[in-house]
C-alpha cells in the first residue's frame, strides 16, 4: 500500500451523522419535556427514600405543636404572659363596650316612652296661648311655661345626666383598649424577634456543623430555603399574629357570655349555626397545616432546581432547554391551597351572614310578643354576632400559626439530625513546633 497524500485525506468524506443525531435528539426530548429515564435499581432507591423521608416527617410533625416556642427563655415566657394578658382584656373590651351601647340605646327609648305617656292637653293649660306643647318641641319649649312642682323638668335632667354616665364609661374603656392594645402587640413581638433570632443561629450553626455527606443528600437551594422562608414562616405564627388569634378568641368566649346572660333565647337560636361555622374552620387550619408543609417541601426543590439551573445556564441555552427546565417546578402545591382556603373561607362567612338574617328575625319576634327591650335585644345579637366574627377573624391568624407549624417540623429536623463528625473535639495528635516555611 502507498502512502496518502494529504490530498486524499482531505478529500476523504468525513462523517458527522452520529454526533449530529444524537445531539438532536438531546434537542428534541429536551423540547417534548422528556425526562430522563431512570434504571430499576435508581428508581427503587429513590423509593426507598422518600418513604424513609415521609416516616421522619410524619413523627417530627406530632411534635411541632408543643415546640414552637422551643428556644423561649424566661424573658421571653414572662413578655409571652404580658402580651396573652392584654389580648385577652383587648378582645374583651368590645362586648363590654356593647354593653354600654345597648344602655344608651335605652336611655333613648325610655326617653321617647316617657314622653309619650305625658299628658300634654293638661300641661298646656299652664303654657302662654302661643306656645302648644309635643313631643317634638318638649325639650326646647318646657321652661318658657309655668308649671306647678312636679316631675316634668326631671325628664330632661335625668336623661342628660344617664347620656353623660355612659359617655363616660365609653371614653374610660377606650383609654384602656389603647393601653392593652399596645401591651399586646409590643410584647409579643419582643418575644417572636428575641426567639427567631436563636431559631435563625441554631440552624445555620447546625447546618455549617453538617458532615460533607449531609450535603450530597441535601442541596443547598434547600438548605438556603430553610433558613429563609421557612424561618419567617415560624416568625409569623410566633408574633403578633398569635397575640391577635388569642384576642379574637377572647372576644369569642365574652360574647358569648354577655349574650347569655342578657338573653339566653336569643342565644341559643343563634348559636344553632355556631357548630358549622366551628367545624368549618377547623377544616380550614387543619387543610392549610398539610398543604403548607407541601408547598414547602416543592418550594424548597424549586430552589435547588433554580441554583442548578443557572450554575450551568450556558448548557441549558445551548441545547435549548430552558422551556423544559421551567416546567420542572412544581405549581400545584400552592394552586391546590389557595383554592381549598378560598372555598372554605367563604363558606364560613356565608354561615356568618345566615346567622346574622337569623338573629335579626328572632329578636325582633322577642320584642313584639315577650316584650324585651330594644337596648337588651341589640346587645344579645351585636355581642353574638362580635363573638361570631371574632371566631371568623381568628381563622386568619390561627392559619399562620399552622403555617408556622407546618414550616417548623422540616427546621427542628435539621437541627435535631446529629452529625457524624464533633467539630469541637479537640482530641488527636498536635504538633507543638508548628512552622509554616514552604521550599
Amino acid at each position: 500500500m502507498g502512502r496518502r497524500s494529504s490530498y486524499d485525506i482531505s478529500r476523504r468524506p468525513i462523517h458527522f451523522s452520529d454526533d449530529i443525531n444524537m445531539t438532536s435528539k438531546m434537542r428534541t426530548s429536551l423540547m417534548k419535556d422528556e425526562p430522563v429515564k431512570a434504571s430499576p435499581s435508581k428508581f427503587k432507591i429513590k423509593e426507598i427514600l422518600k418513604k424513609e423521608d415521609n416516616e421522619n416527617n410524619i413523627k417530627n410533625e406530632k411534635k411541632t405543636s408543643t415546640e414552637l416556642f422551643r428556644f423561649a427563655n424566661k424573658i421571653d415566657i414572662i413578655c409571652i404572659t404580658i402580651g396573652t394578658l392584654a389580648a385577652l382584656a383587648h378582645g374583651a373590651a368590645f362586648p363590654l363596650m356593647l354593653l354600654v351601647f345597648g344602655n344608651l340605646v335605652d336611655i333613648f327609648t325610655d326617653r321617647s316612652f316617657d314622653l309619650c305617656q305625658v299628658n300634654f292637653t293638661l300641661l298646656n293649660s299652664f303654657c302662654p296661648d302661643n306656645i302648644h306643647l309635643t313631643n317634638k318641641n318638649f325639650r326646647n319649649e318646657y321652661q318658657k311655661c309655668k308649671f306647678p312642682q312636679g316631675n316634668f323638668t326631671l325628664i330632661n335632667d335625668h336623661f342628660m345626666s344617664n347620656i353623660g354616665k355612659q359617655s363616660m364609661r365609653l371614653v374610660i374603656m377606650g383609654c384602656g383598649i389603647i393601653v392593652v392594645g399596645y401591651f399586646q402587640v409590643s410584647f409579643w413581638s419582643i418575644a417572636c424577634e428575641r426567639q427567631t433570632r436563636r431559631l435563625r443561629e441554631t440552624l445555620l450553626r447546625s447546618i455549617l456543623s453538617k458532615e460533607i455527606a449531609y450535603f450530597g443528600t441535601h442541596k443547598t437551594g434547600q438548605l438556603s430555603t430553610r433558613l429563609t422562608e421557612d424561618v419567617n414562616k415560624v416568625h409569623g405564627g410566633t408574633g403578633d399574629k398569635l397575640g391577635s388569634a388569642l384576642q379574637f378568641i377572647a372576644s369569642f368566649i365574652a360574647g358569648l357570655i354577655l349574650g347569655f346572660i342578657k338573653g339566653w333565647k336569643l342565644t341559643l337560636v343563634i348559636l344553632s349555626v355556631s357548630p358549622m361555622i366551628v367545624v368549618s374552620a377547623a377544616i380550614v387550619t387543619r387543610i392549610t397545616a398539610t398543604m403548607t408543609s407541601q408547598e414547602l417541601k416543592s418550594y424548597a426543590k424549586a430552589g435547588a432546581i433554580a441554583e442548578e439551573v443557572l450554575s450551568s445556564i450556558r448548557t441549558v441555552f445551548s441545547y435549548n432547554g430552558a422551556a423544559y427546565e421551567s416546567k420542572r417546578s412544581a405549581k400545584i402545591s400552592g394552586i391546590r391551597k389557595g383554592g381549598f382556603n378560598g372555598i372554605l373561607i367563604g363558606v364560613v362567612w356565608l354561615l356568618m351572614f345566615c346567622t346574622y338574617a337569623l338573629g335579626f328575625w328572632y329578636g325582633a319576634k322577642l320584642v313584639r310578643e315577650e316584650n324585651f327591650s330594644i337596648g337588651g335585644i341589640l346587645i344579645v345579637f351585636f355581642s353574638l354576632i362580635t363573638a361570631m366574627f371574632g371566631l371568623g377573624q381568628a381563622a386568619p391568624h390561627l392559619q399562620s400559626v399552622a403555617q408556622a407549624q407546618g414550616a417548623a417540623f422540616t427546621l427542628w429536623q435539621i437541627i435535631d439530625t446529629l452529625s457524624t463528625i464533633t467539630i469541637n473535639n479537640s482530641d488527636g495528635v498536635k504538633k507543638e513546633d508548628l512552622i509554616g516555611d514552604i521550599k
